[in-house]
């Protein structure tokens, strides 16, 4: 015989609330029960995305403003992502000295730089560290350097031209300078480099006293340094 279900009975067997987890919203114990899906209410326009931002987080990534533009990954953002126009955008800078600069004998001396040719991202600054080319945040990498200094005629020894990153070299070049032209020191390297990383030029010469660097107003004779962002 089969025993009558009670009141009690019923129930224990309906459901007697509803919650909501991760992404949801609503719920409740009785009459109408309205469940929202938050990710849905997060989408603002068509083409919004929705991201992780984390372990059980999230967020509205807009969708491009310019036609054509693709996703790219840049820890500096939000979401961890950005729209950014597809292939690689050129990313670098070119120095160089309007004047000459004094070197003393003997003595490893940091070049500065006064003046760009251009700078796409803040990779030198003209009153600040004028010595220094520093990796943007979000352009750790591989990078093309180009060192190029100039040095008065006379015969007078040899001549050292140093990249530096962070104070410690990574490429040296001597030269045992001629007389009857000016003489140039240039090499490029590449060098793998994070945000924050900075990079100099240190030269050295023993002439006996104090000998120039040289510069132009325009850049095109003078002492230059240049990069030139290659990837991740």
């Amino acid at each position: 015989m089969t025993k009558a279900r009670t009141l009690a009975d019923n129930y224990a067997a309906d459901i007697n609330q509803v919650s909501a987890g991760v992404g949801i919203t609503g719920g409740g114990t009785s009459g109408t029960v309205t469940i929202t899906n938050d990710m849905a209410t997060t989408i603002a326009a068509k083409g919004d995305l929705v991201i992780g931002t984390g372990n059980d987080t999230y967020n509205r990534l807009a969708v491009a403003s310019t036609a054509g533009y693709v996703l790219t990954v840049d820890s500096a953002e939000t979401t961890g992502l950005k729209w950014a126009a597809a292939g690689s955008s050129f990313s670098g800078c070119a120095l160089y000295k309007s004047g000459n600069q004094s070197v003393a004998n003997a003595t490893d001396t940091i070049v500065t730089f006064d003046s760009e040719l251009f700078d796409t991202d803040g990779y030198h600054s003209t009153s600040t560290n004028t010595s220094r080319i520093t990796i943007p945040t979000g352009k750790g990498g591989y990078y093309t350097f180009c060192v190029y200094v100039v040095w008065p005629d006379g015969s007078w020894a040899i001549s050292n031209a140093a990249l530096k990153k962070n104070g410690v070299a990574l490429k040296s070049d001597w030269l045992n300078v001629g007389s009857g032209t000016y003489n140039t020191q240039g090499y490029t390297t590449i060098v793998s480099a994070s945000a924050g990383d900075y990079f100099e030029i240190i030269v050295y010469h023993n002439k006996g006293s104090s000998n120039n660097i040289l510069g132009d107003n325009n850049g095109t004779g003078a002492t230059r340094f240049e990069c030139a962002y290659l990837g991740a």
